[in-house]
């Protein structure tokens, strides 16, 4: 497999994944809402309660929220899939390449199919999907403070990060200001990881 199918792939694979996980959040909050031990009358964003909806603890019981439970236990199985195939395919492409005796090109990217790229791949993807849950929760503190980005409509809907980034309709006082701030870091970081996944790819650490 060329270097550069690899890198694509992994980089489909990840976008993959991380959708379906924004999506089994964005499920569990729904199912906050529709839970009365669950819902959130603090008046500020929180972490999802996942692990009470994935066990179905304080969690409504009628029929509809229990339907988006088991919708939102899904996508998570699926994501666990995900990551069992991406180790099975790296593990056969090692196998095969050793079998086969295949020596990557001089001139090109080097293959790192090592325990030790692994490791820093799992690692870097855990600090990215942390980073990015906080920029979301970031966010919507930062459209709660906003009176022109609040949502009015009682209905979850998608962080308007485009707007709060290029500080669109965003109050202009100095702690919104701030939050708004600590969410663009954030996502500077993303891409610093990007970029350091990438330096160590070319690496072949």
């Amino acid at each position: 497999m060329a270097g550069g199918t690899f890198y694509l792939l992994c980089g489909v694979w990840a976008l993959v994944m991380l959708g379906i996980f924004i999506r089994a959040i964005r499920l569990s909050y729904r199912i906050e809402a529709r839970s009365p031990d669950l819902t959130n009358r603090s008046g500020f964003p929180r972490n999802a309660m996942m692990f009470h909806t994935v066990t179905n603890i304080n969690v409504a019981r009628d029929q509809e929220t229990q339907a988006i439970r088991r919708r939102m236990n899904r996508l998570l199985l699926i994501v666990l899939a995900g990551l069992a195939l991406l180790w099975a395919g790296v593990s056969l492409v090692q196998s095969a390449e050793r079998s086969s005796l295949i020596v990557p090109n001089a001139g090109g990217p080097k293959m790192p199919y090592t325990a030790t790229y692994l490791w820093f791949v799992g690692i870097f993807s855990i600090a990215t999907a942390w980073l990015l849950i906080s920029v979301i929760r970031l966010c919507r503190q930062v459209e709660d403070r906003s009176e022109r980005l609040r949502n009015f409509s009682g209905v979850a809907r998608r962080p308007k990060l485009v707007n709060v980034a290029i500080n669109r309709d965003v109050a202009s006082d100095v702690e919104t200001q701030a939050l708004r701030r600590g969410m663009i870091s954030r996502l500077l970081a993303i891409g610093a990881i990007g970029i350091a996944v990438n330096l160590i790819a070319w690496a072949g650490v």
